[in-house]
């Protein structure tokens, strides 16, 4: 395939991630603007695009085998443009909220594209080395924006969405060197058929992001809270948790190919060394060090997720089920601080040093689930060998 065609398929990813980095620097000074506004519902302009890119997910995955990649690029950098940098200009926190809706609907039609022509594209070991690097530059875009939106809230907390000005070459980029995948003739109901392992994966997914997205919502909060820096610290921080997942995208193939079937429970148990580590913050370095091993292990674990949902389904299939996997992921994102907030109440407190914690503690126990069902696995198989 020629790089150009590459790159614009990669170029892709450098959207999606940036949703969340762009802003979760910011969140201190925006919540300072509209101070009447609850914690909760300034917490909504992250989650809110992940709840609105679902059924706008859905349909890009079902239309795509009718039109046109291209059409569907164009359709979604429009709103992306649209929803991204007219934010800007809102002086209330529910038109704010409108058109980071609008920046969801993009995100929406964009999401499932790039996963699913790496999957039509590639084989075998191209294909893992192409997730990981799709996930190393969706990371590498959301280090700049983190970077530049911390820095530039220290001016004004509406100058961060004019970074969604980068969609413009990315856009440029792929509508003129995107590859068109072969589409079929016929398309039965079929096509659309969802198995038990595409459902499974949805709900792993889901409560993946429920877990890391509690990490990009309440950084900047927690900072603060505990006296260890400002907008650009959490800028920074959030920084060094994409940075890892940009080392590790890169490493992914090396990593599967020593680890083999101790990925999984290895950087589940590394996730939960992370959230640990955050817990106790004594120094700013030690929430550093914890963002990294966050980072790390979850930009191991997400592209494996999308590389098992394009090995156990068939090449026509693969766009809508991505596009399930793919809801599920970024309902995760929504509802973290709603079923973290529950967990608080729960507990009677409002501490997120005990958030981290709790979550810390289910990423070891899921390491030991991971583990365990590998132990039952093998051993089944070789009973059934015998």
């Amino acid at each position: 395939m020629h790089k150009l065609h590459t790159l614009s398929i990669l170029s892709l990813s450098l959207l999606i991630i940036m949703t969340g980095s762009t802003v979760s620097p910011a969140l201190g000074k925006i919540q300072a603007a509209f101070p009447e506004q609850s914690p909760d519902l300034i917490k909504m302009i992250i989650t809110i695009p992940s709840l609105v890119l679902i059924p706008f997910n859905l349909l890009s995955g079902k239309i795509s085998q009718k039109i046109s990649h291209k059409t569907l690029v164009s359709l979604g950098i429009g709103l992306y443009l649209l929803g991204g940098v007219g934010a800007a200009f809102c002086g209330h926190i529910y038109s704010l909220l409108l058109f980071r809706s609008i920046l969801g609907a993009g995100i929406g039609l964009l999401l499932p594209l790039s996963a699913s022509l790496i999957g039509t594209f590639f084989k075998g070991e191209d294909r893992k080395k192409m997730m990981g690097y799709s996930n190393a530059i969706a990371n590498f875009g959301s280090i700049l924006a983190s970077l530049l939106s911390g820095f530039i809230a220290l001016y004004h907390w509406r100058y961060i969405f004019f970074i969604y000005l980068s969609a413009i070459p990315v856009g440029l980029l792929a509508l003129t060197h995107l590859p068109e995948a072969p589409k079929s003739k016929t398309i039965s109901h079929q096509a659309h058929y969802i198995n038990g392992k595409v459902l499974l994966l949805s709900l792993v997914s889901f409560i993946l992001n429920i877990g890391f997205y509690s990490v990009i919502i309440n950084l900047a909060l927690f900072l603060e809270n505990e006296n260890l820096g400002t907008s650009s610290t959490a800028g920074i921080a959030t920084a060094i948790l994409t940075l890892a997942g940009f080392i590790s995208g890169f490493m992914l193939h090396r990593v599967t190919r020593i680890l083999s079937k101790l990925t999984v429970p290895t950087f589940i148990g590394i996730m939960g060394v992370g959230f640990t580590v955050i817990s106790l913050p004594l120094y700013l370095t030690m929430v550093y060090i914890g963002v990294f091993l966050i980072g790390f292990g979850f930009g191991i674990l997400k592209p494996l997720l999308f590389l098992k949902v394009t090995n156990i389904t068939e090449k026509n299939y693969q766009a809508f089920s991505l596009s399930i996997v793919l809801s599920a992921f970024y309902l995760g994102k929504f509802a973290s601080p709603i079923v973290l907030r529950y967990v608080r109440e729960l507990y009677c407190t409002e501490c997120l040093r005990f958030q981290f914690s709790f979550i810390g503690i289910c990423f070891f126990m899921a390491c030991l689930a991971a583990v365990g069902y590998g132990i039952y696995k093998r051993y089944k198989i070789k009973y059934n060998s015998s």
